[in-house]
């Protein structure tokens, strides 16, 4: 049972370029929404796989620093004394929660989110809105290089 009093805690983050370092943007976040994709008509119609991905949109405004890729003189940019868009392509992001009482500081996060950017990447004025796809994205963004027939006749 999930009580009334409660307060619900978000951390958002980004990976850089070395797949190791993570930037915990979740003081920016102003909107965040996790669409868990619908298997109800799997293999019917025009309905694949695309369909069930798990996809989170999210904004950021940052009113100090800019989030916009383009931008190499922002902070959010630079990355070992180089730019490094930290809003681009295939950059890993996770969204974890906790649930306390009110006041409470979480002991336990579950990660709701774990994917890619890229999808959607735009950018108004400080706040940068993003649309990524579950860890599904690299296998549905690859292209088939070599034909090949699979199984028999059988």
């Amino acid at each position: 049972m999930i009580p009334n009093d409660r307060q619900i805690h978000i951390q958002l983050f980004i990976s850089r370029p070395d797949g190791i370092t993570w930037e915990d943007v979740s003081d920016y976040v102003s909107f965040i929404e996790v669409e868990l994709g619908d298997v109800s008509r799997i293999g019917t119609g025009l309905s694949g796989v695309d369909g069930v991905a798990r996809q989170l949109t999210f904004r950021l405004i940052d009113d100090s620093n800019n989030f916009s890729p383009t931008d190499q003189t922002s902070p959010w940019n630079q990355f070992d004394g180089e730019y490094a868009p930290l809003l681009y392509p295939y950059r890993e992001v996770q969204l974890k929660a906790a649930v306390t009482a009110p006041g409470g500081t979480p002991s336990t996060w579950t990660t709701l989110f774990h994917g890619y950017l890229g999808d959607e990447i735009s950018v108004e004025g400080r706040t940068a809105s993003c649309l990524c796809r579950d860890l599904s994205k690299r296998l549905q963004d690859c292209y088939i290089e070599e034909t090949r027939q699979y199984g028999s006749a059988e």
